[in-house]
């Protein structure tokens, strides 16, 4: 191979070439089960990342879908992640004053679900209080759930990581409800 063409695919990569136009794409599709996933992809090349995309789900027994053909399965929001804490009630009250939608607790973390054009708010207001923030990001949340076990929980897995693997690919979402996963 010309030393040309490896040092320009070295500045593709890297984003240094002029003209370079990555685009953010998300597909839409469905695992094994009827899970629901949405790939959210960052491509200079849409046909090469469908393709690859299209292979992964036919590999595992999926099928790649058409735009809107899953994602009405899913919540575009943002998501406040703090720790539990003393400060975390207060957080809470603070979020549903700035307009959370939504709260969920586990045994060490709070997340609080905003819409997405209140995130960044949320998030300012609840540092300037004192209160820490552990992550913050927009994400897609689903809100009809898919249970899956056994052999068909492992496949599902098998394709949610094979995407995850893949470097044009930023974030993966199921709505799959993990039983049985062995």
């Amino acid at each position: 191979m010309p030393a040309d063409t490896i040092e320009r695919t070295i500045k593709k990569a890297l984003g240094d070439v002029e003209g370079a136009r990555y685009e953010e794409i998300l597909y839409e599709g469905y695992a094994p089960g009827g899970v629901a996933v949405l790939v959210q992809a960052l491509t200079d090349n849409r046909n090469r990342t469908a393709q690859t995309v299209r292979h992964l789900f036919h590999k595992h027994g999926g099928s790649l879908g058409e735009s809107g053909s899953a994602s009405y399965l899913f919540r575009y929001t943002g998501v406040v992640q703090i720790p539990r804490s003393p400060k975390a009630d207060e957080a809470v009250l603070r979020a549903l004053d700035l307009g959370a939608w939504e709260v969920e607790e586990d045994e060490e973390v709070v997340h609080l679900y905003v819409e997405p054009d209140a995130l960044e708010e949320v998030r300012r207001t609840l540092e300037s209080e004192g209160i820490e923030v552990r992550a913050s990001r927009l994400r897609y949340v689903p809100t009809l759930t898919v249970r899956v076990k056994g052999e068909t929980a492992e496949r599902v897995l098998a394709l949610l990581e094979a995407l995850d693997e893949e470097d044009e690919v930023q974030e993966v979402y199921a709505n799959a409800q993990w039983e049985d996963v062995g």
